[in-house]
C-alpha cells in the first residue's frame, strides 16, 4: 500500500487573521572579527530594514558600531578614550541616525555618541553623579535623549537625565537600584522599570510613571527573591505593559504582563538563566524573548502565540547568551547580534521561515479535470488580483488512478504569509487533514468560499503550490523529495 503525503504552500494577506507556526531557520552573518569584539551589544533596525549594532571591543576597551548596507557591513570605532562602551543602549533618530548611551569606566562619566550632520559627534553628558555600567536611551517624538542611568556612590540612584528645549535635566528617581529599562511614549510620557534591593531587605521590581515633573510609582513584585536582567516593554496601542526578569533563586526565566491594573507572572523556561535577556512585543502583542541558559552556555529564543510558549536553541557555535540584544521586524522576525565566545566575533543572525522551493518552477496548468492519469494534486482559486467583493476559495483536488482506496491519507494545508506558515484547517497549531483518497478525484475544500472584504484593499500575485512528498511530514521541514507538482493562478 502507498501511503501519500501531500504538501500545499498558499499566499494570501492577513485579513485571514491567523497565527505564526513554530518552526523557522536561522540566517548567520560575521558582523566583525578585528579582535576581541561583539560583547555588550545593542541592535535596532533602521526604517530602511538594515541593522544597526552598537558593541564593545573588550581588547582595546573601545566603543564600536556597525551598519549593514547593501553593500556589508560597515565596522566604525567611535571612541577610544578611556574603557568605553561596556554596555551601550542605542536608538535612532528619525529612523536613521544613531544615538548610542555608554560610559567610560576609567571616570565613571556618561557618555553619548550621535550621528548628525554626515559626521559623529562624541560628548560627555553633565550627569550630576558619576554613572555606573548600564545606561538606557530613549528618544522623546520630537529626537531628544532620555537616558536612564545608576549613580556610582553608595546609594546606587535611579537617575532620569533627559535634554529639553531648556537643556539638560538629571532627576533623582529611587534609591538602591541594581538594574533599570526605560520607555517613552508620542506624549513624552516616561516610564522605568527597576529591581530595587535595599540594605538588608528583599529584591523588588518597582515602575515609576513621569510627565513633567509629576512622578508615580508601584511595586510590580514583592519578590523576597534574588533578581537580575530586567527588561521591560510597553505597547501604546493597547496599553499592555509587558516585562521579563531573571529569577536565580529558583532558577527560572519569568514572564509578566499587565493589562488593566494586575500584574501577571508566568515561567517561560527553568533554567539558571544569564543575566541580560532580550524581549520585544510583535505586532499581535505576543512576546518573543532572546536569552542565555548560563550553566549549558547556550543562546535561547523563546516566543508566545495563540497554543502557549515555544522554546528554541538558537544555532550559533560560541553564543552563551551572556552578551546579547534583539528586536523585531515589520514581519515579527527577530534579528540579533551576539558574541561568539570562541572566536572572539561579532555575530549577526536573523530568523526567517524557509519557502519550499521545486525543480523545474511549476508550469500553469488548467483547472482540474476528471483525467486522473496521474496520481498528483491540483489548487484551484479564481482570482489572482483580490478586489472588494471579489469571490474567494480554495479547492484541493487529489487525483488517484489506482482501483484502490488508500484510506487515512494525511494532507498537509500550509498557508504562506510573507514567509510565516499556518496550518489548516484552523490555521493556527500545527495540523493536517485525513483524507480518504479513493480512486479517481477527491475535491477537499481548504478555504470555502468567501467574499474580499470592503476595506482590505487589493492583493495581487496570490500563487497556490501543491506538492507532494516521499514522507509525511519530514519532507516538510527537511530537504523536499518532490515526486508531483501541480499549479494553478
Amino acid at each position: 500500500m502507498r501511503n501519500i503525503c501531500m504538501f500545499i504552500s498558499v499566499i494570501l494577506v492577513m485579513v485571514l487573521g491567523c497565527f505564526p507556526v513554530a518552526y523557522a531557520e536561522w540566517q548567520t552573518e560575521l558582523v566583525d572579527s578585528a579582535g576581541d569584539v561583539g560583547r555588550s551589544s545593542c541592535i535596532v533596525l533602521g526604517s530602511d530594514g538594515y541593522p544597526h549594532i552598537s558593541y564593545y571591543k573588550n581588547d582595546t576597551k573601545d566603543l564600536k558600531y556597525a551598519r549593514k548596507t547593501v553593500s556589508g557591513w560597515d565596522p566604525l570605532t567611535l571612541d577610544v578614550s578611556g574603557d568605553v562602551g561596556l554596555i551601550s543602549s542605542m536608538c535612532l533618530r528619525a529612523g536613521q541616525y544613531p544615538y548610542i548611551a555608554y560610559i567610560d569606566l576609567n571616570t565613571n562619566v556618561l557618555k553619548m555618541a550621535y550621528f548628525e550632520e554626515s559626521d559623529w559627534h562624541i560628548e560627555t553628558l553633565p550627569a550630576d553623579y558619576d554613572a555606573q555600567i548600564g545606561p538606557t536611551l530613549t528618544l522623546n517624538p520630537q529626537g531628544y535623549p532620555y537616558i536612564a542611568y545608576i549613580s556610582a556612590d553608595a546609594n546606587s540612584r535611579l537617575r532620569i537625565l533627559y535634554d529639553g528645549a531648556g537643556g539638560w535635566v538629571d532627576r533623582d528617581v529611587e534609591w538602591h537600584i541594581d538594574d533599570q529599562d526605560i520607555v517613552i511614549d508620542l506624549s513624552s510620557y516616561v516610564q522605568m522599570v527597576y529591581t530595587m534591593h535595599p540594605t538588608g531587605e528583599s529584591t523588588r521590581i518597582r515602575w515609576a510613571g513621569m510627565y513633567g515633573e509629576t512622578a508615580s510609582f508601584e511595586t510590580v513584585l514583592d519578590s523576597g527573591r534574588y533578581i537580575v536582567g530586567v527588561e521591560f516593554y510597553w505597547n501604546p496601542d493597547d496599553y499592555v505593559s509587558h516585562l521579563i526578569f531573571c529569577d536565580t533563586t529558583q532558577p527560572s526565566l519569568y514572564y509578566g504582563k499587565k493589562e488593566s491594573t494586575n500584574w501577571e507572572f508566568e515561567v517561560i523556561d527553568l533554567i539558571y538563566p544569564a543575566p541580560n535577556p532580550s524581549l520585544a512585543v510583535d505586532s499581535a502583542g505576543y512576546p518573543h524573548v532572546l536569552y542565555g541558559a548560563a550553566l549549558d552556555e547556550i543562546l535561547k529564543y523563546a516566543w508566545q502565540d495563540a497554543t502557549g510558549w515555544h522554546i528554541e536553541t538558537v544555532p550559533i557555535s560560541g553564543a552563551t547568551g551572556t552578551y546579547n540584544s534583539m528586536v523585531l521586524d515589520d514581519q515579527n522576525m527577530a534579528h540579533i547580534s551576539t558574541y561568539d565566545s570562541i572566536n572572539k566575533d561579532l555575530i549577526y543572525a536573523k530568523r526567517f521561515v524557509p519557502v519550499p522551493t521545486s525543480t523545474p518552477p511549476p508550469q500553469p496548468t488548467p483547472t482540474p479535470t476528471s483525467d486522473c492519469s496521474t496520481l498528483g494534486v491540483h489548487l484551484y482559486m479564481p482570482s489572482v488580483l483580490y478586489l472588494p467583493g471579489d469571490t474567494c476559495g480554495c479547492d484541493l483536488y487529489i487525483c488517484n488512478p489506482d482501483a484502490v482506496t488508500y484510506a487515512g491519507t494525511p494532507v498537509f494545508v500550509i498557508l504562506d504569509i510573507l514567509g510565516t506558515y499556518f496550518f489548516a484547517p484552523d490555521f493556527s497549531s500545527f495540523n493536517h487533514y485525513t483524507q480518504d483518497v479513493g480512486p479517481g478525484m477527491t475535491k477537499l475544500v481548504v478555504l470555502p468560499v468567501f467574499q474580499w472584504p470592503t476595506g482590505a484593499g487589493s492583493f495581487e500575485g496570490a500563487k497556490w503550490y501543491a506538492a507532494m512528498t516521499d514522507t509525511a511530514i519530514t519532507g516538510l521541514f527537511g530537504q523536499m523529495d518532490m515526486m508531483e507538482f501541480g499549479w494553478t493562478e
